[in-house]
């Protein structure tokens, strides 16, 4: 359920501020306002233009025209409390432990609107397969334990393939990446290059990497003696930001 005004007067202000708590909605306002904070240290700001977010947790946000950052904010837990004082609009935060209170002061209010947003955030993380193969580089883990890579893109007659190392037991292991769910083409595409391959390198595996599968194109691997492993995004992006910088090559690894 949403409710906007445009214009509002300060006391529709404050019955949507009550229904906002009550039904543990977010409430927006845009305005003229001037802020002051107390805790840590005193500030204030001129009055100006700004949009503060009240969060039914208690977390509050202040934001001016430009910036990603909020140039005031209380966390959750904090008390928000909504009030006309000398004909303004008065919303304060209050924080007790420490203690910090944010008071901010409109003269003017331009819209509200309150809002309920349902469920949890959820991110849908999708990296490229070049940014997955780094990953792997730097944690050839990913793969298997005792996975050594050797070789990037390396051409053969039917494309080139994206990863090739050794496991554990010194075998040849040819690696097709994908960065989202892999289907029968990936598992034809991983099988020419092992067919382009065989003739020069001998018996070899076969291992199709990808954050899901369709069953067709599981069973088809199984089929063919190829595998299949779960390529975890979410890790692959936390190994990415921890070495970032610190770009890892091949040769750290094995040299052939």
């Amino acid at each position: 359920m949403t409710s906007a005004i445009v214009n509002p007067s300060f006391e529709d202000i404050i019955e949507l501020f009550r229904k906002s708590l009550a039904e543990g909605m977010v409430l927006i306002l845009v305005g003229e306002c001037s802020v002051e904070y107390r805790g840590r240290g005193v500030a204030s700001l001129e009055s100006g233009s700004r949009i503060i977010i009240a969060k039914p947790d208690g977390t509050l946000l202040i934001h001016a025209a430009t910036s990603v950052e909020p140039v005031n904010w209380q966390p959750p837990g904090s008390k928000l409390e909504v009030y006309i004082d000398d004909e303004n609009l008065v919303l304060s935060s209050t924080r007790r432990s420490p203690y910090e209170r944010v008071v901010a002061r409109f003269t003017s209010v331009s819209l509200v609107a309150v809002s309920r947003l349902e469920g949890k955030p959820r991110f849908r993380v999708e990296i490229g397969e070049e940014a997955i193969r780094e990953a792997i580089l730097a944690e050839p883990g990913l793969i298997e334990d005792g996975f050594k890579p050797v070789s990037i893109e390396k051409p053969v007659e039917s494309g080139f393939v994206d990863l090739y190392g050794l496991d554990r037991y010194g075998r040849l292991v040819v690696v097709e990446l994908k960065r989202v769910k892999a289907d029968l083409e990936a598992v034809e595409q991983l099988k020419a290059y092992i067919e382009s391959l065989r003739d020069r390198y001998g018996s070899m595996r076969g291992i199709l990497a990808a954050p899901s599968i369709t069953y067709k194109a599981y069973m088809r691997l199984k089929e063919l003696g190829l595998e299949y492993r779960r390529i975890d995004i979410a890790r692959c992006i936390e190994i990415l930001a921890s070495r970032k910088g610190q770009q890892r090559r091949l040769g750290e690894y094995y040299s052939c």
